[in-house]
């Protein structure tokens, strides 16, 4: 049992008035103020309140106010037409796997009905001579028995099903303190007892444990069914451990006989319990080499050195390090993930992605990914496996940047960001980004990813330190400035029929993740698919079952089972998601994640990265930029930046320079003009006029003036943008524009400039 995140030996008062316990079957949650909560851990839970709640509560346990026609109220105070609409209505926030109930309602055969009615199933609770007979004046068995029928019905005789509804009966009678006859028994229904217990139909209910062995003594509770401790044994958890092995008290924690745990978040003291009821003993400790201070079932313990990986797919999809999906199709710009510790002496980096429409306004992808990290800002652009941005300056790849602590390499499919502290970042400059940061950083990020502390109940913790209600929210908390005035969250997409979404269940579509056999069998003991089939059948229904989607997917999930060191079997073929590449490459679903270029020949052989699916250079070819080139035909590495053949950068202005053949650099001086300034435009350095104006069109599309007035306008025909009346010293420009409607009803696409 974990109590915020912290794993608690029961019983355990937390704070004065509410107090945690076992009693039978049940974990027992008490309050002071006479609430109390009991769940079997399986499927029962029961909730109990005093008459002070009256008319003060909701949800779907109804308000409380005696009166049964309005416990269909929603939580806007409306009532709803059935059971189904009601629950549906009170589903809470923070959980992105689960499902509406559709309204089903079972469907038995007349013989099956027949059967649940006999006293051989169901029949049995309302059985006047049966061994609930005695509990049918105090507690009316008519609901228990109609549950008994929907739940077989459904489930078709199930017996574990049944020998539920018949437990939920008889533990509202032992409850209500009548005494029951035995219905259990060895071929019906038997309780499984764990070593070192037996099992008795009416035992105490509060049971000796550890931590009170004289419980049952004091106890004033009706008895309950459950397992109860041999003699000898006393209660530890969910266990019986012999008396003598009970263990210590420390800081209102308990601890096993034998046991060494530490005592603060820090891992620097140590403490172990020798022997039952003595005082621990504790010294000071630290972890050894190559391990770090994590959290685990709730407690700090020595973990070794890992990563945490955030997988962006989709459009777009947010698994983050701490294993929770968000669905969020926002298209600004968002933290991914950042350093938030101000106390941290490691290196700070802060991830972003900017997010775009692509045709359909419901949902958005990854447009750029941007990284700051020693000073330095790097950007990886969407459809650019040639070149990034570093400091707004074009640079072709491979990169070096912050005296080497920085690189940005191609890998596969993939555009890769490093830095020596083993942060890295991946984008396949299409839908698909990676974070992945070293586990020296636990606990210390924040953003869309998560907090990288192992607990998925905090994984919608906005900036100001709260929990969002969901996804959106929290997406909306994490944008920063963005350049785009109409980026927003669009409107989720409209539900999948019944008919639709089994098609996209089906081994033809996002099945194909789960199904086996299959190319993705061996990946499932390593990384769960469902999440990834969830958000395949999300986008699938969003996106009206395109294949192109769908093969987005099925790739962010081989990306994820690639980059876990699982190597797949081949899952395309030249009619399904084939990956077309360029000319003098070929594919190969596993290819060296180190490809050789022209700046490092030999790098597939000093490469210890798992293989990735890519496009790899032929024999005789070398990976330029994203280009395979003949050695002969390599470019320029000079002053420790990678130039293609007949690149000419102008160097701070003062050099324009040109990559020759064979790898010669030649350069001449150069001096900006007496109206010119040296400033870098469209990712490259040079002399650019000293004033200018921008105007922007974008999107569907948009029109921002010279001056900063935005328009919308979804014309689709011939439009000046730009004509100059008054200037006689310059050529007149005249700039049409030829919109073209987009697939997307009232959208427009830009066609052509003039």
């Amino acid at each position: 049992l974990q109590v915020n995140g912290v794993s608690q030996v029961v019983p355990v008062t937390l704070i004065p008035g509410v107090s945690i316990s076992l009693s039978g079957q049940y974990v027992v949650v008490t309050t002071d103020f006479g609430l109390q909560v009991r769940f079997d851990g399986n499927h029962r839970a029961e909730i109990t309140l005093p008459s002070t709640y009256m008319s003060k509560v909701c949800g779907i346990c109804g308000n409380y106010n005696g009166q049964k026609a309005d416990d269909f109220l929603n939580p806007d105070g409306e009532m709803e037409a059935n059971s189904s609409s009601l629950g549906n209505s009170w589903q809470v926030y923070n959980d992105s796997r689960c499902s509406p109930d559709d309204g089903h309602t079972p469907n038995c055969t007349d013989d099956e009905k027949h059967m649940i009615q006999s006293n051989a199933y169901c029949g049995l609770i309302t059985d006047p001579n049966g061994p609930f007979q005695n509990c049918h004046s105090v507690v009316n068995p008519w609901s228990y028995f109609e549950d008994c029928q929907y739940d077989l019905c459904e489930l078709h005789l199930n017996n574990a099903a049944l020998c539920e509804s018949l437990q939920a009966y008889a533990d509202v009678c032992q409850t209500a303190g009548v005494q029951l006859a035995p219905w259990r028994n060895a071929t019906f229904c038997p309780l499984a007892c764990a070593p070192n217990s037996h099992y008795e139909p009416c035992a105490a209910a509060c049971p000796a444990t550890c931590v009170d062995p004289m419980a049952p003594v004091t106890c004033s509770l009706p008895c309950v069914e459950g397992c109860v401790c041999d003699s000898g044994y006393l209660l530890y958890n969910d266990r019986c451990v012999p008396s003598q092995q009970c263990g210590c008290w420390h800081n209102g924690q308990h601890y096993p006989v034998g046991s060494e745990f530490w005592t603060d978040n820090t891992c620097s003291s140590k403490c172990t319990c020798p022997s039952r009821g003595s005082k621990v003993q504790c010294f000071n400790a630290s972890c050894p080499a190559g391990q770090y201070c994590g959290v685990q079932n709730g407690k700090p313990v020595c973990l070794e050195h890992s990563y945490g990986i955030c997988h962006v797919h989709g459009d777009p999809h947010y698994n983050t390090f701490d294993k929770v999906t968000h669905n969020f199709m926002g298209n600004c710009t968002y933290t991914l993930a950042k350093v938030c510790s101000n106390t941290t002496s490691l290196p700070y980096f802060n991830v972003e992605a900017k997010n775009e429409h692509r045709g359909n306004t419901r949902v958005s992808y990854v447009r750029e990914v941007a990284v700051e990290v020693y000073g330095q800002r790097i950007v990886i652009l969407k459809q650019q496996k040639s070149h990034v941005l570093v400091n707004n300056v074009r640079q072709t790849l491979p990169v070096s940047a912050a005296g080497g602590a920085i690189t940005v390499s191609r890998s596969g499919r993939y555009v890769v960001l490093e830095t020596d502290f083993n942060l890295r970042v991946s984008y396949d400059t299409d839908h698909s980004v990676e974070v992945k940061v070293p586990t020296t950083y636990f606990n210390l990020t924040c953003g869309m990813c998560g907090n990288f502390n192992n607990r998925r109940d905090d994984e919608y913790m906005m900036p100001n330190g709260q929990q969002a209600a969901d996804s959106n929210a929290l997406g909306e908390s994490w944008q920063v400035p963005d350049s785009d005035p109409s980026c927003g969250v669009p409107v989720p997409s409209p539900p999948c029929s019944a008919e639709e979404e089994k098609l996209y269940q089906s081994d033809q579509f996002c099945g194909i993740l789960t199904t086996r056999p299959s190319s993705f069998e061996r990946c499932h003991g390593v990384i769960n698919p469902q999440d990834y089939f969830d958000t395949c059948l999300y986008d699938l229904c969003a996106l009206n079952g395109g294949q192109e989607f769908l093969c987005a997917a099925l790739e962010a999930y081989a990306d994820a089972c690639q980059a876990a060191g699982v190597t797949l079997l081949p899952w395309r073929n030249a009619t399904f998601c084939p990956l077309q590449c360029p000319p003098n490459s070929y594919y190969d679903p596993c290819m060296t994640g180190c490809p050789a270029t022209c700046v490092d020949q030999q790098a597939p052989q000093n490469c210890s990265k798992p293989c990735v699916e890519g496009c790899a250079c032929s024999s005789g070819f070398l990976l330029s930029g994203d280009t395979c080139v003949p050695e002969a035909n390599c470019g320029c590495l000079f002053e420790g930046n990678y130039y293609t053949v007949s690149e000419n950068p102008a160097l701070n202005c003062t050099r324009r320079c040109r990559c020759e053949a064979k790898g010669q650099m030649v350069c001449s001086a150069l001096s900006c003009g007496e109206d010119e300034v040296c400033k870098i435009q469209d990712g490259q350095r040079g002399c650019y006029p000293a004033s200018t104006a921008l105007c922007h069109i974008y999107g569907d599309p948009h029109y921002s003036t010279f001056d900063g007035k935005l328009h919308h306008f979804q014309g689709s025909c011939n439009y000046t943008v730009e004509h100059r009346t008054s200037w006689t010293l310059l050529k007149h420009p005249s700039i049409p524009r030829e919109s073209l409607p987009f697939p997307e009803p009232a959208a427009c696409s830009q066609k052509s400039m003039a």
